[in-house]
């Protein structure tokens, strides 16, 4: 019997990152703070602002 390994698309440890930085992992990244939104971001592409300011995001989901 085999047995199938699903890949792993949540993530287990908080990866951050600030506006203006270059984004490590491809996959969705959602805002903190109090108001929360979500975005895909590519490796490599520069992390988004949101609304205009400078602010954290944090992965959520790789891919």
């Amino acid at each position: 019997m085999t047995s199938k390994t699903e890949p792993q698309n949540l993530c287990t440890k908080s990866i951050l990152r600030t506006t203006g930085t270059s984004c490590p992992i491809s996959g969705i990244w959602e805002s903190t703070g109090n108001f929360r939104t979500t975005c895909p971001v590519a490796k490599g592409s520069q992390m988004p602002k949101y609304f205009g300011k400078i602010i954290q995001w944090k992965l959520i989901q790789v891919g």
